[in-house]
């Protein structure tokens, strides 16, 4: 990754990604969490779809840099482990995740932030 690029994602509104695909990045002698965190510094959002079948040890120093997070409910149960639904997402919103998107396949998402929680319908029509 180039200073021109992490300046680019520095000015967008919100930075769509995965863990498996910003771990590796570098620019010089910046890791993937030190560009994290810069691009979070000049008030970008990130925004990660999580994908749970890429989860490696460390990754949690990831998560606790994510302003929304995506699963869907298969992936969501591999990240929360033995932890309940509620004590995950609370978890995710106590790292400082602001929207916790939880995704049901044809029956909708149910949208998690510190004030409530929300459901979408399926149906779209």
């Amino acid at each position: 990754m180039t200073p021109e690029i992490i300046g680019a994602m520095c000015n967008a509104q919100y930075v769509y990604t995965c863990i498996s695909e910003i771990r590796p990045l570098r620019c010089g002698d910046l890791s993937a969490l030190d560009i994290i965190r810069e691009i979070r510094a000049s008030g970008t959002k990130m925004v990660y779809d999580f994908d749970v079948a890429h989860l490696e040890p460390g990754d949690e120093l990831f998560i606790e840099e994510m302003d929304i997070v995506f699963f869907n409910t298969v992936g969501f149960d591999v990240y929360r482990n033995e932890q309940s639904y509620e004590q995950a997402v609370a978890q995710l919103l106590d790292f400082g995740t602001e929207i916790v998107v939880v995704t049901n396949a044809e029956n909708g998402c149910v949208v998690y932030t510190k004030k409530s929680a929300s459901k979408c319908s399926g149906n779209f029509s």
